[in-house]
């Protein structure tokens, strides 16, 4: 939580920055937003990041377009699902989502413009742009990554996925620029692992989802008896838990992919929930229902939206396999880089705790529908430019 830490020092000072607004929502207690001294250069930071994230964003994927309605459409899909209540109300919230959604955003944005710029140049970052554009999206990454201990997996993920295309891809593998992010990406993950491992906070949230999820069940008792672990009551547990539970729960949930399944079943409607926050009332905001009206155009909640992601993505591979064109390939790898972090992140924040799970899903559940509004332009694109029939 290195990021998080890093811009709530704007307000360390107990004495000129006293504590902010309170609000528990899960305790029924909501406060009427207040501009609450020191904390409100944090709001302020936030909102900025914000609106030039989804601002990047929308431009970037505008920008791989061809047909100009394509373009505008996009930029007002990708906009209203950034700026509409069901997200924007969350920058005034001190918490850790709103630079989960903004830093994002705009990671998002670089991705775009440097796998193209990969998939379409002969000798990839050669020139000195290229290399800040390299960078950005490194240090971009790596803030985003340091928000939350589960963003560390999108990091692995995306790690990973280049390795793969390294070893299928000859033409990419023979960049070194290439193997250098490599690198760079393996130790942004192992320095926020080992921090993490360390910390207290790692430890707790494996120790709940033990006592919700294991304790109950004799059977799956035994299983972590087998990693050495004590009775709950006894002074060896905790000990046991920060030095054996990390092991012991991976190597049940590898083993036991029908726990996943039902557990995931239980409690699906998280996956289709309306994240709006909860933390301050909002009554009194002119034109809030109509804006929420429309942001529920764009945030979809219902668990069809993880079929229609499914499907675009299916749809882009399959293209890229059958034209092997650049454009092709990069929005392929695109979707799938997508997928996979939203996914690894999600399962991460889901299955790793018990409290607070709403919350802690929700980032993951609004980037598979924020797929959608991203990878519909491709298609769309193709149609409005009549190359989906040239092509057929």
């Amino acid at each position: 939580m290195f990021t998080t830490n890093l811009v709530y020092k704007l307000a360390n000072d107990p004495v000129k920055c006293p504590p902010a607004v309170l609000s528990l929502p899960a305790s029924g207690k909501e406060s009427f937003r207040e501009v609450s001294q020191c904390f409100d250069r944090v709001a302020l930071l936030q909102n900025i990041l914000s609106i030039a994230g989804w601002a990047f964003l929308a431009i970037s994927v505008a920008g791989r377009l061809n047909n100009g309605l394509a373009r505008i459409i996009a930029v007002v899909s990708i906009l209203l699902f950034g700026y509409t209540p069901q997200l924007a109300e969350w920058d005034s919230v001190l918490g850790a989502e709103p630079l989960a959604f903004s830093l994002f955003s705009t990671t998002i944005a670089l991705t775009i413009l440097v796998v193209f710029h990969v998939a379409e140049s002969e000798h990839p970052f050669e020139r000195m742009s290229d290399k800040l554009l390299a960078a950005g999206w490194a240090i971009s990454l790596f803030f985003w990554s340091f928000v939350r201990d589960a963003h560390l997996y999108g990091v692995l993920t995306t790690f990973l996925l280049v390795a793969a295309t390294l070893v299928l891809n000859k033409k990419i593998r023979k960049h070194r620029p290439i193997v250098v992010m490599e690198v760079v990406l393996l130790g942004m993950f192992l320095l926020g692992y080992v921090s993490a491992r360390a910390s207290y906070r790692a430890g707790l949230p494996l120790i709940n989802a033990i006592d919700e999820y294991i304790w109950p069940h004799p059977a799956r008792v035994e299983f972590f008896r087998a990693y050495g672990m004590p009775d709950r009551a006894t002074p060896e547990y905790l000990d046991w838990a920060n030095k054996s539970a990390f092991k012991a729960y991976g190597s049940f949930l590898i083993t036991h992919p029908g726990f996943i399944a039902m557990t995931v079943w239980e409690y699906r409607d998280y996956f289709s929930s309306d994240f709006s926050q909860a933390y301050f009332p909002t009554d009194d905001l002119e034109y809030r229902e109509i804006l929420l009206f429309i942001g529920g155009l764009f945030h979809i909640e219902n668990h069809a939206v993880f079929l229609f992601d499914a499907i675009l993505l299916i749809g882009l591979i399959g293209g890229a396999l059958k034209y092997r064109t650049a454009d092709r390939f990069a929005w392929a790898w695109l979707a799938l880089w997508m997928v996979a972090v939203a996914g690894a992140t999600l399962f991460i924040n889901f299955i790793g705790d018990i409290y607070n799970t709403r919350r802690h899903v929700m980032v993951g559940v609004e980037w598979f529908r924020l797929f959608l509004w991203i990878f519909l332009m491709p298609y769309l694109d193709l149609i409005l430019s009549g190359r989906a029939v040239r092509e057929t």
